[in-house]
C-alpha cells in the first residue's frame, strides 16, 4: 500500500510538471476569454459558466500534451497499461480525432466518451480516470480566469460553481468547522452548508449522517436518507490545507476508496463523477433541484 501511494504520488508531482511545461498554452490559447467574461453571469444566476463554445484548442499542443501525458500513465498506471496502450494507438495515430475527443470530455458529452470506452474495449473507471487528468489543465485555466472576475463565497449550490460539476469531495475545517467542497474537476473550492444535502437540497437533520471506517475517523461519507447519495468528507485543521499546492483534491479523492466501499455497502450512491448540472437540462431531478435551490436562496 505504502509503494503504491509512493507511486501515484510521484504520478501527481510529474503530471503538474507536464502542466506547467504547457502552461502558457493552457492560459492563453486554449479558450475563447470574450466569451468567458460573459459566462460570469451565469454563476450569479446559479448556472454554471463553463459554455461549450469557450473552448478553442490548438490541435498540436494538444497532441503533444496527450502523448505526455499518455506516457506518464504508461509508468505510473500500470494497473491499466491494457487500456494505455489501446487508447495510445488511437490518439496519438490521429490528431483531429485527439483534439475532437479533447473537447467531446470538456463539453461533457459523456455518452460520447463512455460509447467510446465501449466500442474500444476500454474500462469505465479507466476512461473516467483519462478523462478528468486530460481536461483538467484546461478547467482549471479556464476557472482560474472566472474566479479572477467574481467573488465566489456567496455561491450555495452544491455544485461547482465554474464547471458545474458535482463535488468529488468536500472538508470540514476543525478551527471554524466550515464546510467547503471541492471540484476535482477545475480546483475550484467554495462554502456549502454543512447541515444539507449538496445533492437534492434537503436540509432535514433526521435524513442527514455520515459513516466513517473504525479506526479511520479522518475521511468521512455524509450521507442523505433522502436521496441516498453520499459525499466524501475529509477533516482538515483549516482551509490553508487546500492551497498549499493544486491537486489536494484529486489526491484525496483517489486515495480514500475504502469509505467508497463502506458507503455502497450500506447501499448509498455516488453521483458519477463526470456527470455535470445543466440548467438547460431535461433531466426532472435536476430541475426539481435548481427549483429548491432558488427558494433557499434568501435563507442561505
Amino acid at each position: 500500500m505504502k509503494k503504491e501511494k509512493f507511486t501515484f504520488l510521484n504520478f501527481i508531482n510529474f503530471y503538474q510538471e507536464l502542466i506547467g511545461s504547457y502552461a502558457k498554452n493552457f492560459s492563453d490559447n486554449s479558450f475563447n476569454m470574450k466569451i468567458v467574461q460573459k459566462n460570469v453571469q451565469l454563476i450569479k444566476e446559479y448556472k454554471y459558466a463553463l459554455t461549450d463554445e469557450i473552448w478553442n484548442i490548438d490541435e498540436e499542443q494538444n497532441h503533444k500534451f496527450i502523448t505526455g501525458f499518455i506516457k506518464l500513465l504508461k509508468s505510473y498506471a500500470k494497473e491499466y497499461i491494457k487500456d494505455i496502450k489501446y487508447i495510445e494507438n488511437i490518439l496519438l495515430n490521429n490528431i483531429p480525432f485527439s483534439r475532437q475527443f479533447t473537447i467531446d470530455i470538456l463539453q461533457n458529452k459523456h455518452k460520447i466518451v463512455f460509447d467510446f470506452a465501449k466500442d474500444n474495449g476500454l474500462g469505465n473507471d479507466f476512461i473516467s480516470f483519462f478523462s478528468i487528468f486530460l481536461a483538467y489543465p484546461y478547467r482549471e485555466a479556464a476557472a482560474s480566469f472566472v474566479k479572477s472576475k467574481i467573488e465566489l463565497k456567496n455561491h450555495v449550490s452544491g455544485f461547482c460553481p465554474i464547471c458545474g460539476h458535482w463535488p468529488g469531495i468536500s472538508y470540514l475545517t476543525e478551527k471554524e468547522g466550515k464546510k467547503i467542497m471541492a471540484c476535482i474537476h477545475c480546483d475550484t473550492y467554495w462554502l456549502f452548508p454543512r447541515l444539507k444535502c449538496s445533492f437534492c437540497s434537503t436540509t432535514d437533520k433526521n435524513a442527514l449522517g455520515y459513516l466513517n471506517i473504525e479506526g479511520k475517523k479522518k475521511v468521512s461519507a455524509y450521507v442523505c436518507e433522502i436521496c441516498r447519495k453520499y459525499l466524501k468528507t475529509v477533516r482538515i485543521k483549516d482551509e490553508s490545507y487546500l492551497y498549499t499546492e493544486k491537486l489536494h483534491a484529486i489526491v484525496d479523492y483517489l486515495s480514500s476508496g475504502d469509505i467508497d466501499i463502506a458507503a455502497i455497502q450500506n447501499n448509498y450512491i455516488q453521483e458519477p463523477i463526470l456527470s455535470t448540472i445543466n440548467h438547460d437540462s431535461n433531466n426532472s431531478h435536476i430541475k426539481l433541484y435548481l427549483n429548491k435551490l432558488q427558494n433557499k436562496i434568501v435563507t442561505n
